[in-house]
């Protein structure tokens, strides 16, 4: 005989015969006709769903890639379609003519243009590791029928940004950006353009049409695919000594840069330092790359960022170190601003005016506390890497990706409109201590004075050495923090809420109507931290469980500390069923089992203790 202890109370098992009762054999197949009917319940309360669209079912790798020769280039590295893109042998799709792409309405398979563009294929003298002139690709078309609906999409490695007139997106590879909004009312001879990042190797660019969003018959025709080498940069080398912007002197080749077409480098060739702007600029690029020394570019005059007359967007860009432009600036176009890996970029007044500032790169891009973003309609588009600052964002803060961190340390954040557009996006929220928002020793907070829709991920790090004090009791809030204030609706919510707290018990919850993070204590039996006890709970004490463990945590069943997973943790978890939730935490909108369903769990754990206890007596016979 086997006795086991659960709380306060005893379970005794008798020696299992080798022979199965009927009533076993019922038990153990109600067990298990419970399981496959409740676990999927619990699986779809846990699930999430995305907001990217796959391509269907083309396969890049499996397919013939066309050749990039030095014979299909000319001066300016660009090819027809009639002559490269669809040359004999090389089939697209079933619908494909040379130089044009029939696209009937009833066709099944979704056409598209492709090319490869190699980087590794241009002049010799070009160092990849700093290609400062900007490499564009062009992408022209003209279009007969109505093609509303379609999607262009770029592939390859590294991400893209994509351009068309009013619209500046950024897709990543192997995904495919919808412009079906804009596309609907587009005439003949639309434009496109193509970003390479330094990284970038090969490009296709894809044309692809869905037969359900075709109003009539229609076609592609005089498709040609130019790729640029911008003119190299204009570098600074403060050879004047006065550090001024407008001094000849002090650029290579005794040219001060005003204009759309230039582009300008701060480079390691000189230490840094302050650049004066004294009177208004014009540039269509600037970058940044010294880890050495800081560059701080400042001057009451400012600096507008403009396309070319090519039509290729402004760019400013950080390659390395920490650099600062307190001058004034203000887009006349759409401006992607790219920080690469472990670097920053301060900005103070940004005049957005109608266009979008698109962040990509893993740096860090700070609007910093001296000015504002001032917009009529304008965006900021955070991509990838890290925003943050202590300004005001006078627009819609647009979020797809990467980390929006109020404040440089702890601070406030001030937006008109902020929207969540991707579940992969983390909002980091700083917190110091219960000093308030904004202040030294208190949180981060971001400010919305319009309105808010959330998503993704909300990270909470906490000091090292602060703790927030608990409620009285598990469900019990406790300390509080503000790190939402929204000004009109807020809609959504975070798709999963991580903290660095130590305590294998300590919750991080949002209160969505106060924009609070609060801290509670978990009540024993709530395994996956959600302040409830449920279903979910009991099927993960189930699949974990293990008398005879050893140094088992909270989240996998064991609630009295003492390394296992045993009948004393479902006993606990049995005593505090509650879905609706427990302490002062509002009831779930999932639907939960009844008791009949909790004593029908109970059936079930009992018989896996059964069917282990036989197994192991099996062994000794």
């Amino acid at each position: 005989m086997r006795r086991f202890t659960g709380g306060h109370t005893a379970f005794t098992f008798f020696r299992v015969k080798r022979d199965w009762r009927p009533s076993e054999i019922a038990a153990s197949i109600l067990a298990i006709a419970i399981l496959s009917f409740l676990v999927p319940l619990a699986q779809a309360k846990a699930s999430r769903s995305g907001n990217l669209l796959t391509d269907p079912g083309f396969n890049s790798e499996s397919q013939p890639l066309l050749p990039y020769t030095d014979t299909a280039l000319n001066r300016w590295l660009a090819w027809s379609t009639a002559d490269f893109l669809f040359g004999e042998g090389q089939v697209v799709s079933p619908n494909e003519g040379n130089g044009m792409l029939q696209v009937p309405d009833l066709s099944t398979d979704p056409a598209r243009v492709r090319q490869v563009v190699d980087v590794s294929n241009f002049a010799a003298d070009i160092d990849d590791g700093r290609v400062y002139g900007t490499l564009l690709a062009d992408f022209n078309a003209e279009f007969s029928g109505v093609l509303g609906g379609s999607v262009l999409s770029a592939y390859g490695p590294g991400t893209v940004g994509v351009s068309a007139s009013f619209l500046e997106k950024q897709v990543n590879v192997e995904f495919l950006d919808d412009l079906s909004s804009s596309w609907e009312t587009r005439g003949v001879g639309e434009d496109f353009t193509f970003l390479l990042p330094r990284s970038t190797r090969n490009l296709e660019a894809r044309l692809q049409f869905s037969n359900t969003n075709i109003i009539q018959n229609g076609y592609l025709d005089n498709t040609s695919v130019e790729l640029s080498v911008l003119p190299p940069p204009i570098v600074w080398n403060n050879e004047g000594s006065d550090n001024s912007w407008n001094n000849s002197l002090n650029w290579g080749g005794g040219q001060v840069p005003d204009g759309q077409e230039s582009a300008v480098l701060f480079d390691k060739s000189v230490q840094g330092g302050v650049v004066k702007i004294d009177w208004p600029i014009t540039l269509n690029s600037i970058t940044l790359d010294n880890a050495d020394a800081s560059y701080l570019i400042a001057g009451p005059n400012g600096m507008s960022m403009q396309a070319t007359s090519d039509s290729f967007n402004p760019r400013m860009s950080v390659v390395e170190g920490t650099h600062f432009i307190t001058a004034p600036v203000s887009l006349i176009d759409s401006t992607l601003v790219d920080v690469e890996a472990l670097s920053s970029l301060f900005l103070n007044t940004v005049d957005l005016r109608t266009q979008t500032l698109t962040k990509v790169g893993s740096g860090t891009l700070h609007f910093n506390g001296q000015g504002s973003s001032n917009s009529n309609g304008g965006v900021v588009h955070l991509v990838e890497g890290v925003l943050g600052g202590t300004g005001k964002i006078q627009g819609l803060l647009a979020q797809s990706g990467g980390i929006l961190s109020p404040g440089n340390s702890v601070s406030t954040l001030t937006v008109d409109e902020y929207e969540v557009q991707d579940s992969s996006s983390t909002l980091l929220i700083e917190v110091e201590g219960n000093a308030g928002a904004g202040v030294t020793g208190g949180h981060d907070q971001l400010i919305v004075t319009g309105n808010a829709s959330l998503g993704g991920n909300l990270e909470v790090e906490f000091e090292e050495g602060f703790t927030p004090t608990f409620g009285s009791a598990p469900g019990v809030p406790g300390d509080a923090y503000q790190i939402l204030d929204v000004g009109a609706t807020t809609s959504g919510e975070f798709v999963s809420i991580s903290h660095n707290l130590e305590s294998e018990r300590a919750i991080v919850k949002f209160k969505i109507g106060s924009g609070d993070i609060e801290a509670i204590e978990a009540l024993e039996g709530d395994v996956d931290l959600d302040v409830d006890v449920d279903l979910n709970d009991f099927t993960l004490l189930a699949a974990n469980f293990n008398p005879a463990g050893d140094g088992l945590v909270w989240n996998t069943g064991n609630f009295d500390d003492d390394g296992d997973i045993d009948l004393t943790d479902y006993n606990l978890l049995a005593s505090n069923f509650n879905p609706s939730g427990y302490g002062d935490c509002a009831p779930l909108a999932v639907p939960e089992p009844t008791s009949g369903v909790l004593s029908a769990w109970g059936i079930l754990v009992w018989g896996m203790i059964f069917l282990r206890a036989r197994k192991r007596q099996t062994g000794r016979d």
